[in-house]
């Protein structure tokens, strides 16, 4: 039996290192830490942490091919341990769609980017 996919926008497996600043409601900072992107999508992306994130919002923060920083803010939708200190955290965007494409664009682009340069 095939299972329906329940998601609006399709995931694009990538690994990006970013960091992150776990943010109240008032965007008041509360804890930071570095990860990796599993996937991303114009609506989230999994993201892959050696520690829990315990935070109802996230500000991302990643760089580009412009070696600009790049930073969208997020909803921690769930975090789960997946082995030994290692934790899987869905975080839905919240920023608006034209800030949402630029940073799915530059994301996947720098992960084509790493991917090329590694093989050379």
């Amino acid at each position: 039996m095939k299972v329906k996919e329940s998601r609006r926008h399709a995931r694009v497996k990538t690994v990006n290192l970013l960091s992150y600043v776990c943010i109240d409601e008032s965007s008041n900072p509360l804890d930071q830490g570095m990860g990796k992107t599993l996937d991303i999508s114009k609506g989230g992306l999994l993201m892959e942490t050696g520690v829990p994130v315990e935070a109802k919002f996230v500000l991302l923060m990643s760089m580009n091919l412009r070696e600009e920083l790049i930073q969208i803010k997020g909803k921690v939708i769930y975090c789960r341990q997946e082995d030994r200190g290692v934790f899987h955290t869905g975080i839905r965007f919240i920023e608006t769609n034209e800030k949402i494409n630029e940073v799915v664009a530059d994301m996947i682009r720098v992960f084509v980017q790493t991917k090329k340069g590694g093989r050379e």
